[in-house]
């Protein structure tokens, strides 16, 4: 239990807000039981409030939201066809994964359909998740990679109508080991860290803040279990 109420002083239940790192940051008694993410890693409440005054908070994500973005990079590697997909965020839940049908697209006929899935549930859309997939070569070697920030095309208000809260990207972050003096010569090993990328539609491409996806699931997991 997170909060003990002795006296009958807490009139209604809370919101309860938590940072990037799953610490709980925030309570307000607002007669709702929501959980939201704030997207910072900090616990000062003055740097807390200041994200949540410039609305860089999103409603908590469900382990089902979760395993889709598992399954959404899985699908990436093993494939490896410049295949987009993703999901739609709701009030009431989320949409199924869509994959685009062109490469290195979803079209706005695969967003109609997670929409109309929402809408079919008493949902309306207010974000959401999709991968910006890798280019592999004939030999199945990463080419180009999938870029962890919003593109002109997720901006366009056409491609977002109706979004209340941001939404992310997950790509990729090219890792470069550095070399020490004595390793000069040596190939310095490269890693490809899938990181999720949290953007406002309504303010631009530049993400808010960058996370390892390692982390956000482990993040989702901590505040799920709370």
């Amino acid at each position: 239990m997170i909060f003990v109420d002795p006296d009958g002083m807490f009139a209604t239940p809370p919101t309860d807000f938590y940072n990037l790192n799953g610490k709980h940051v925030k309570h307000i008694e607002d007669g709702k039981t929501d959980k939201k993410m704030v997207l910072t890693k900090s616990e000062k409440e003055s740097k807390v409030q200041s994200a949540i005054d410039k609305g860089q908070v999103v409603s908590a994500f469900s382990d089902s939201e979760s395993d889709k973005m598992s399954e959404i990079y899985n699908n990436d590697a093993e494939n490896k066809s410049f295949t987009e997909q993703g999901f739609m965020r709701g009030t009431n839940g989320e949409s199924e994964i869509v994959t685009g049908a062109k490469a290195g697209e979803i079209g706005s006929k695969e967003w109609a359909s997670a929409r109309a899935e929402l809408s079919e549930n008493g949902s309306t859309p207010i974000s959401d998740v999709h991968l910006h997939p890798n280019k592999f070569d004939s030999s199945g070697n990463i080419k180009q990679f999938g870029k962890a920030m919003g593109s002109g095309a997720d901006v366009a208000p056409a491609n977002n109508k109706g979004y209340t809260e941001p939404s992310v990207v997950l790509g990729y972050k090219k890792e470069t080991e550095h070399l020490s003096t004595s390793q000069i010569g040596q190939t310095p090993k490269v890693e490809i860290i899938p990181t999720a990328a949290f953007y406002d539609t309504n303010k631009g491409n530049n993400p808010i803040i960058t996370i390892p996806f390692s982390e956000l699931k482990e993040t989702i997991k901590t505040i799920n279990t709370q």
